[in-house]
C-alpha cells in the first residue's frame, strides 16, 4: 500500500510540474505582431493579397525528336513569353468557370478509343488559380486528345498544323 502512495504522489507531482511549464511557456511566448497594412498610393504592391495566381512552365515537343519549347504564362496580368498568353488564359478562364480541372490526371479505368492525335506532349507545372500543378499531356488515344483540346491555347506554342492537329 505504501508502495501505490508513493507512485500516485510522484504521479501528483509530475502532473503539477508539467502543467506549471505549459503555463509559464505560455505566459513566455509573445503576441505575433500584426501585419503592417500597404500604405496607398504605393506604385509597388508590396504586400500581395496572397493568391499567388496562375503561374504556369509549359514545356511542348512537337514529337520525340524534336527541341522542347518551353513558355512562361502567368494570368491576372497575362503575361510571360508564351506566345499565345491571352489566348491561353482566357482558355483557363472559362474552364475555371466551367468548375472543371484540366490538370486533373486521367482516372485509371477510363476507358479510351484507339484514336491518334499526333506525337505532341506537353509538360504544365506551376500554380492554377493558387494550386499546385503538375501535369504531363500527349495526344496518344481519345481521352488524352479530349484533355489536350481542352486547353490547347495553353500547351501549343502555334495553331499551325505541325505543332497541333485539328
Amino acid at each position: 500500500m505504501r508502495y501505490v502512495n508513493v507512485l500516485v504522489a510522484a504521479g501528483v507531482v509530475v502532473v503539477g510540474f508539467t502543467g506549471s511549464l505549459t503555463a509559464a511557456h505560455a505566459l513566455s511566448v509573445p503576441e505575433p505582431a500584426p501585419m503592417p497594412r500597404p500604405i496607398p498610393g504605393l506604385p509597388l504592391d508590396l504586400f500581395p493579397s496572397g493568391d499567388p495566381g496562375t503561374k504556369l512552365t509549359v514545356t511542348f515537343k512537337a514529337d520525340g525528336k524534336a527541341a522542347p519549347v518551353v513558355m512562361q504564362l502567368t494570368c491576372d496580368p497575362t503575361g510571360g513569353d508564351h506566345p499565345r498568353a491571352a489566348e491561353a488564359c482566357d482558355r483557363l478562364a472559362a474552364v475555371k468557370a466551367e468548375g472543371s480541372d484540366p490538370f486533373a490526371k486521367p482516372a485509371p479505368d477510363e476507358i479510351c478509343t484507339f484514336i491518334y492525335g499526333g506525337p505532341q506532349t506537353a509538360t504544365v507545372v506551376g500554380t492554377w488559380n493558387g494550386e499546385g500543378v503538375d501535369a504531363k499531356f500527349t495526344r496518344a488515344n481519345g481521352c488524352e486528345v479530349s484533355r489536350w483540346d481542352a486547353i490547347e491555347p495553353v500547351l501549343a506554342p502555334s495553331t499551325a498544323p505541325a505543332a497541333v492537329k485539328k
